[in-house]
């Protein structure tokens, strides 16, 4: 049985599209909770995360052949980050 030659791209683009969808609702939920405990630069850090996050997403469904090391390095920097956002706020 021969597989189609697009089906791998297809569902990389489909997990980066799952990425950022997710990276997208962390990024709302933690500005909103960081809007309302009153920290302005909480919410500039996740917001400025996601378009980070996003930016990277967007090139990768474009050209889902092309390895970038740097694209997962940023992910899990924004994931890192966002856990400590998420620490920094409940400690509070």
């Amino acid at each position: 049985m021969e597989r189609e030659p697009g089906v791998p791209f297809e569902r990389t683009q489909l997990a980066w599209r799952r990425t950022l969808l997710a990276a997208g609702a962390v990024a709302v939920l933690a500005a909103r909770m960081a809007a309302v405990d009153g920290f302005p630069l909480v919410v500039a850090a996740a917001l400025a995360g996601w378009v980070a996050v996003f930016a990277v997403g967007r090139r990768r469904i474009r050209r889902p052949g092309v390895r970038g090391r740097r694209a997962l390095a940023l992910l899990a920097l924004a994931t890192a980050g966002y856990a400590g956002l998420g620490l920094l706020l409940i400690v509070d």
